[in-house]
């Protein structure tokens, strides 16, 4: 019995390998629909069934609704998380926050997973950066798990973290 013969084609799982590969590798939607990598699909099996952007769009967004809720059950058996975040601009001089979690999970494996990637825009201040640090913290329900922010040596982010402290130690949420 060869390969081919027990082959059978799942649509659904297509779906999802691209919808992994497209996360992964953070490639536009409309990759889906470019000539030459349908042609290679096609090449590779003749039950190759197209895939819009709009459909991968929508595949990503559920796919991506599984791995954060994946990662908030890994995060939940965790007592200490550090944080790294860091601002740059991209080409389009678009100004963006990066916030990084660093733990160790319950079998001491070291975890390192981009919890927010999220548009900042000028001016930066303190006040600013803290907001968009702390919704990202309550929003994965780490914020009194925090063991080490590490941030830029920039002015504003040490008003920011002033800021955080107090807020947390305000809730009662410093470990």
């Amino acid at each position: 019995m060869t390969i081919a013969s027990t082959f059978t084609y799942d649509h659904a799982k297509v779906r999802e390998a691209a919808s992994h590969m497209i996360l992964y590798h953070e490639y536009p939607f409309m990759k889906m629909e470019h000539v030459l990598f349908n042609k290679f699909m096609r090449t590779a099996t003749p039950y190759w069934q197209k895939i819009s952007r709009t459909i991968t769009k929508n595949d990503y967004v559920s796919t991506y609704g599984i791995q954060k809720k994946k990662l908030k059950a890994l995060m939940k058996n965790v007592n200490r998380i550090s944080i790294i975040t860091d601002l740059w601009k991209s080409g389009q001089k678009i100004q963006y926050m990066v916030i990084t979690a660093h733990f160790v999970d319950d079998d001491w494996q070291l975890q390192k997973r981009v919890l927010n990637f999220c548009n900042v825009p000028p001016p930066h201040t303190g006040v600013i950066i803290v907001d968009a640090l702390h919704k990202c913290l309550v929003e994965w329900g780490i914020n009194n798990k925090v063991a080490i922010i590490t941030v830029g040596n920039v002015l504003y982010n040490d008003v920011a973290l002033r800021a955080l402290k107090e807020n947390l130690a305000m809730m009662k949420k410093l470990p």
